[in-house]
């Protein structure tokens, strides 16, 4: 999930499903969520909080949840597919950007 509607967003979430491991991380944005991303994905911010549907939740900053993210991905038997409702034009990119920006490697 992203915190905006534009080609400039943060990655607010990032969750995968293998079996019945789950991997969820809530990623704090550098910038402000957008209320139409709110609305679509029932995720907001305050000055030092994180909220899905209203309820707080843990957060972490977008290098400590890219990390985990390609621990996770590492633990799962080749091939890894990714499969997002609009990967391919929205998420896939801003995954692969901010990998770029954290310097990380997805072994993907």
């Amino acid at each position: 999930m992203f915190a905006c509607t534009e080609a400039d967003c943060d990655i607010v979430q990032i969750a995968a499903l293998y079996g019945r491991t789950l991997f969820n991380r809530y990623v704090w944005p550098s910038k402000r969520i957008h209320p139409k991303a709110s609305d679509v994905n029932k995720i907001s911010a305050d000055a030092k909080h994180m909220y899905v549907d209203g309820k707080r939740v843990e957060h972490v900053d977008q290098h400590s949840a890219m990390t985990d993210f390609a621990q996770f991905v590492r633990q799962v038997p080749a091939p890894v597919i990714l499969v997002a409702h609009n990967g391919q034009r929205f998420d896939f990119p801003r995954l692969v950007q901010t990998a770029v920006e954290t310097c990380l490697y997805l072994p993907v």
